[in-house]
Formats: C-alpha cells, sequence, structure tokens
C-alpha cells in the first residue's frame, strides 16, 4: 500500500510541474523585475502600463494609436 501512495503522489507532483512549466518557461525574469522597477511615470512614456509587464515579459507585442 505505502508504494501505492508514493507512486500516486509522485504522478501527481509531476503532472501539477509540468503545468506549471508551461507558464515559468515563457517568461524573460530579466525583462519583467527591469520593467517592474519603473515607476507609472517612466511606463507611460514608452507606452506601456504596468498590467502590460508580465504579457510583454512572455514575448507579447503591445501596440498604441
Amino acid at each position: 500500500m505505502h508504494n501505492t501512495l508514493t507512486l500516486y503522489y509522485c504522478e501527481f507532483c509531476e503532472t501539477v510541474g509540468r503545468f506549471f512549466s508551461k507558464f515559468r518557461s515563457n517568461m524573460n525574469w530579466g525583462v519583467y523585475n527591469d520593467l517592474n522597477s519603473l515607476t507609472n511615470r517612466q511606463l507611460k512614456d514608452i507606452g506601456i502600463s504596468r498590467s502590460d509587464i508580465g504579457y510583454i515579459a512572455r514575448g507579447g507585442k503591445v501596440y498604441r494609436r
């Protein structure tokens, strides 16, 4: 019984780990930290808002008109 419980627990952990690794691998933490350290005024000067930071750090592009 003990081995069965451990086997299921490990499979569960692996599944959860794979799920979250999809989100983690795409994030450029250097870009995220650099943009997050800017003030709202500085972000406005370059044309982005604080809510865009995560999207940009994952490689997204923001277009403003």
